[in-house]
This record gives structure tokens, C-alpha cells and sequence, in this order.
């Protein structure tokens, strides 16, 4: 990927990719704490941009839904950059799940990395080519807790919850979501596993929504 080869050439690369336990010192703390902020702002315009209508709580939601740790973890390891993360041997010898917040303050620190050389252009560009902004299906970030609106729905109707299988293909970076509902096969499929997940969701309350109608 050229964002991962650009990312490498910053003065400041090794530093974003440092966690406190490997460094006391020199660690990518401050880098995260610009980073955020960074994203947030870029993230923010963004919305601001594709939904003239939206309010502050709309925004907001959207805003939440791509911007949080799940999903900065994924993306980081979309880069494929976890084994170059600098830890301590007790921080490195966790289990991954554990490990999700590091590699999300790490992608904020990568983008406080890129703002300090390239300033807030080349850090809007390198945010919009590694989060894809134009392959995301924006409508589904205004949805509010679209999995637990169906769990709500079907718990008040007697209805199991369905099993979801998760799976992931490396080549295009897709993850995709789906279960056997009703006697039929959904599927979600988006770039963030979150995203595909609320697709799957979304299809699921229709469906059991247009049953009881």
C-alpha cells in the first residue's frame, strides 16, 4: 500500500510505533494525543461535507462510528504493521484481543506522525486513502446501535438471536458478516467490520420487521 511507504519515510515513524511499556521516554503518547485530534477534525469535515442535513447529534453518531478503537485497530492492521510495534516483552506476550487499544493509539500516533511533516493536507490525505472514504457506505454510520435495536426486537418476540460468522479476505481488505435467519442467508459486507456487521443487522430487523407485517 503507498500510505504504509510514505508512513515509513516520516521522521517521526518510529516514535508513533513505541508504546509506553517499551520507552518511559520516548514513546508515542503526545503523538496520539495530536493524532486524535487530527482524525477527529478530518472525520468531522468530512461529515460536515456529505450531509448538509445532518445535526450535531447525527454528526456526532457518524463521527463515533468510524472514529473509535475497534476500528482504528482494524484499520492498523490493514497496514500490516503490527510486528513492527514496539512493546515491552509483558505487553507483546498478551493476547491480541488485549492488545487493540495499543494498535489504535498507534494509527492516531501515525497520523500525528504524518501532520507534523506533511501538515493537515497530507494528513487529510492519508486519512481519506487509508479509511476509504469513497468505498464506505455512509449511510450506515447515522444508524444508531442498529445490533441492539434487533436484539431489543427479537427478544420482544420470542426470536432467537441468530449466530454471526465472521471472515475477513486479505486480498481486498472486505470483511464480511452473515447468518441463517428466518431459513434464509444474509450477509454484510463493508471494509470495517463494524460497517458490516450494521448492514447485516439492518437486513436482519427488515426482514423480521416485513415477517410480522
Amino acid at each position: 500500500m503507498r500510505a504504509v511507504n510514505a508512513l515509513k519515510d516520516l521522521k517521526y515513524y518510529q516514535q508513533a510505533l513505541t508504546h509506553i511499556s517499551h520507552s518511559q521516554d520516548s514513546n508515542n503518547e503526545r503523538l496520539e494525543f495530536l493524532g486524535d485530534a487530527v482524525l477527529q477534525l478530518v472525520v468531522s469535515e468530512e461529515i460536515y461535507k456529505r450531509f448538509p442535513a445532518f445535526d450535531e447529534g447525527e454528526m456526532s453518531l457518524a463521527r463515533a462510528n468510524i472514529v473509535n478503537g475497534a476500528n482504528l485497530a482494524e484499520v492498523f492492521h490493514h497496514l500490516n504493521l503490527s510486528g513492527e510495534v514496539l512493546l515491552s516483552k509483558g505487553t507483546a506476550n498478551l493476547p491480541e484481543e488485549r492488545k487493540l487499544s495499543i494498535y489504535a493509539g498507534v494509527m492516531e500516533a501515525l497520523v500525528g506522525a504524518k501532520y507534523l511533516e506533511d501538515g493537515f493536507q497530507g494528513a487529510t490525505e492519508l486519512i481519506q486513502e487509508i479509511f476509504k472514504f469513497d468505498e464506505l457506505d455512509w449511510s450506515l454510520l447515522v444508524q444508531k446501535d442498529i445490533k441492539t435495536q434487533l436484539q431489543e426486537y427479537l427478544q420482544k418476540e420470542g426470536i432467537e438471536f441468530p449466530t454471526f460468522h465472521y471472515e475477513h479476505n486479505t486480498h481486498n481488505g472486505n470483511h464480511q458478516v452473515s447468518a441463517t435467519f428466518m431459513n434464509q442467508k444474509f450477509r454484510g459486507i463493508a471494509k470495517l467490520k463494524k460497517m458490516a456487521e450494521q448492514d447485516l443487522c439492518s437486513q436482519l430487523l427488515q426482514e423480521a420487521l416485513h415477517d410480522k407485517n
